[in-house]
């Protein structure tokens, strides 16, 4: 009997990869629309592409327009997303520098 997991395991592509570990390592915890498209040097709507996806895979979640907030690999890898933006927006360090 084939068995699956109630949860998707979450997963990167190689610009996935790059815009969540980019994110780890800095301790960010948000990013800009903007930023991806520098960070990859890629197009608005390749951008947005990556976004959807890391939304659709549960890495990143709607702050609001053009800003992403980080679902952090600390979260575990399955796909269980936080459907409370106020509560991943909480999480948020006002005082972090960029």
């Amino acid at each position: 009997m084939n068995r699956t997991t109630p949860f998707a395991t979450r997963s990167l592509s190689s610009q996935e990869s790059r815009v969540v570990l980019n994110m780890a390592e800095r301790g960010s915890k948000e990013i800009e629309r903007g930023e991806i498209i520098d960070m990859l040097g890629v197009s608005p709507q390749a951008s947005d592409h990556v976004i959807r996806s890391l939304r659709r895979k549960g890495w990143l979640e709607r702050a609001s327009w053009g800003r992403y907030l980080l679902i952090p690999p600390e979260m575990g890898p399955d796909v269980i997303g936080e459907s409370n933006v106020l509560a991943l927006a909480s999480r948020i360090d006002l005082d972090e520098k960029p």
